[in-house]
């Protein structure tokens, strides 16, 4: 090969370099001079129930219902109400929330409500529906009577 293909073909191969996009530019979209952002939700907004919160509530919550709407509210998402609830559950949300549970440090939303049902209770998600209800943990409440 002589001088002028070698430049040539390194001319062809630069050229061809640089016209294949990289997966870096294909995976971001450039947001400012020098920054550039994934276009995909963040963990907290594909699933709110990841979104991290410190919470305290107001005086006029005094149930557990009471602070769970609090919670839930913002989020699009209510209590499972009528007869899509057992009695059991009704149990839960009329009982006087806690003095320490007045004022949450952060945590994830999953977090806050089995904090504030405690550990005999499962939250149970319905996402078509955006409703929430709890389950009463059969193994921790047969303890419990048996005590």
């Amino acid at each position: 090969m002589d001088l002028f293909s070698k430049h040539q073909l390194l001319l062809i191969l630069l050229v061809l370099f640089l016209s294949i996009p990289s997966t870096v530019a294909e995976e971001e979209v450039q947001v400012g001079r020098y920054s550039s952002v994934r276009p995909v939700p963040i963990a907290e907004q594909a699933d709110v129930f990841q979104s991290i919160s410190k919470i305290e509530f107001p005086d006029t919550v005094t149930t557990v219902g009471d602070a769970i709407r609090h919670v839930l509210d913002p989020e699009g998402y209510q209590i499972a109400s009528g007869n899509k609830i057992a009695g059991e559950m009704k149990v839960l949300l009329d009982l006087q929330l806690p003095k320490t549970h007045r004022s949450l440090e952060p945590m994830s939303l999953k977090s806050i409500l089995e904090t504030l049902a405690g550990p005999v209770w499962f939250v149970v998600q319905d996402p078509v529906h955006r409703l929430v209800a709890f389950e009463l943990c059969r193994e921790n409440h047969s303890e419990e009577t048996e005590e």
